[in-house]
């Protein structure tokens, strides 16, 4: 496994936390087929079994870490 945790994070990254439950979590945007990126979420709480893993929903409580919420990231990364 590769350890994307704390310094190894791209400057893109953003703190995010599940909408549901409150985890802790980063996004980051990454590149498919080099004409757009997609977000993709990476669990951020040390104790958890995947952390530093991306993941698709919360290793919390299980929810969908949906398209809303990486939106609310992605404006985040916009507006600084």
């Amino acid at each position: 496994m590769q350890d994307f945790a704390r310094g190894g994070r791209d400057t893109g990254a953003v703190d995010v936390r599940c909408s549901e439950c409150g985890h802790d979590l980063w996004a980051e945007q990454m590149p498919v087929a080099d004409r757009f990126g997609v977000w993709v979420c990476f669990d951020d709480e040390e104790q958890s079994d995947t952390y530093a893993e991306q993941v698709g929903r919360c290793p919390g409580c299980g929810a969908w870490l949906n398209a809303q919420a990486l939106s609310a990231a992605h404006e985040k990364v916009r507006t600084g």
